[in-house]
């Protein structure tokens, strides 16, 4: 059923937050790194405005502040974590990362290590973006910061908010009182959920930052196509309807597509094929046409390299109608473009998939800085579009994708990445039950 769609999604970002945490201590034992990003708890805002987690602690988020030329520039990345479509599924992320911001799961403090890739304030691996401010803001609401229900909701004995919403205008107020009011560059982005709740928000968002700013978004891993699952049923879209439903989006997403569409349409404005005509900001795609985790959650549970023909035929469908809802963004000549064959997710969360994927020679990091520092963005329709190949065999089309996914070595030889040994063992820890609920 529906539920079944959702653990891949959560597992991953589990596995995500993990990942991040053990490579960051290696780093950072390695570096002898003391900076830290702090948690800020919004106590305030739960009083002031009802904003709450769905186990009603504060919402909050992380902040690492920038240096040098960076000083005046913001990154504000909204976390991921799939959604919850039932008042069963939400009361169960209570007792997770994903419904609360209690100290049982989120530090006062994490190694600035902690945040990689494009997150990263090393300039080895982020050589365009380290010194700018980071807030990486904390999602524990299951409906990609934009749901808004009045009341508490009583689940077994035990009350859960659904005011997602609410948690992301408190934290948007509260990092414009600490110094984005005076900010000169912004991005916002997120990453799989997160990357749903920037394409659904960021015009909103942009409308309360600063007169002058440069303002744009990024979007990684979020691109969610509609079409029929391994069974040919829309599996996938009726859960994101369920999820619309339960958490009274249709007034926290972008209201030009909203009023563009009938009332029983409106879910539409959560997916990002038929949300992007109304977005007007310049916005850049990061996402793989084979998503590792997009897959299992349209029935797809093999993967390259152990799939067996019948796999290998929906995997080349999926593809195909990636790149086709992807068209509204290929020709749209503000937007950038980084579409690419590799089987992973969340990308830019990562030292090695941030700086090691290319498509056409070149990588993502640097396909996104052109885009950014383009004065002249909009001027063609092709500019600042990387697309990749066409995956139809166990064997990675692309060879910059052959250490991400496929249990082979890169093609300059080198061993395992640091992502892939990390994964095995984080399985085996969510196999023996850390974090699982």
């Amino acid at each position: 059923g529906i539920s079944i769609q959702r653990r891949p999604q959560e597992l991953e970002t589990k596995m995500m937050l993990l990942s991040l945490l053990a490579v960051g201590f290696i780093a950072g034992t390695c570096s002898g790194q003391s900076e830290t990003a702090q948690l800020v708890r919004l106590t305030d805002a739960v009083n002031d405005t009802g904003a709450v987690c769905l186990d009603g602690s504060p919402p909050g988020y992380y902040f690492r502040p920038g240096s040098s030329d960076g000083e005046s520039k913001w990154i504000v990345h909204l976390m991921g974590g799939g959604w919850c479509s039932s008042l069963e599924d939400c009361a169960e992320r209570t007792g997770s990362l994903f419904g609360t911001t209690s100290p049982e799961f989120w530090p006062d403090s994490a190694p600035a290590v902690f945040f990689g890739g494009f997150l990263s304030y090393l300039e080895s691996f982020n050589p365009y973006f380290y010194t700018w401010n980071l807030v990486f803001a904390i999602y524990c609401d299951g409906g990609s910061f934009a749901g808004n229900v009045d009341e508490p909701l009583n689940v077994e004995g035990s009350m859960i908010y659904l005011r997602g919403r609410r948690n992301l205008d408190a934290i948007i107020e509260s990092v414009l009182d600490s110094g984005m009011e005076n900010a000169t560059d912004v991005i916002f982005t997120g990453c799989s959920a997160g990357a749903t709740a920037t394409f659904v928000l960021t015009d909103y968002v942009g409308s309360l930052m600063p007169s002058g700013v440069k303002y744009r978004a990024f979007t990684d891993a979020g691109y969610f196509p509609d079409t029929v699952d391994t069974n040919g049923s829309y599996v996938f879209r009726e859960y994101l309807q369920l999820v619309f439903e339960l958490h009274n989006l249709k007034d926290g997403v972008n209201q030009n597509c909203v009023s563009s569409f009938p009332v029983d349409e409106q879910w539409k404005c959560f997916i990002a094929q038929y949300l992007f005509p109304y977005i007007s900001t310049p916005t850049f795609v990061y996402n793989s046409l084979y998503d590792s985790v997009a897959l299992p959650g349209y029935g797809q549970l093999c993967l390259p390299p152990n799939c067996n023909d019948d796999g290998l035929k929906y995997i080349e469908f999926f593809g195909m109608e990636v790149l086709q809802a992807l068209q509204v963004v290929i020709n749209t000549p503000e937007s950038g473009l980084f579409a690419h064959s590799c089987l992973v997710h969340c990308h830019t969360l990562y030292n090695d998939i941030w700086n090691d994927i290319e498509v056409d020679g070149v990588t993502a990091p640097k396909a996104f800085v052109d885009w950014y520092n383009d004065d002249s963005i909009g001027s063609s329709d092709q500019k600042h579009k990387y697309i990749g190949c066409t995956l139809n065999s166990n064997e990675p089309c692309n060879p910059t994708c052959a250490a991400f996914g496929y249990g082979t070595a890169t093609p300059t030889g080198k061993a395992t990445s640091i992502h892939q040994s990390w994964g095995v063992v984080i399985l085996l820890l969510l196999l023996l039950g850390t974090f699982l609920y």
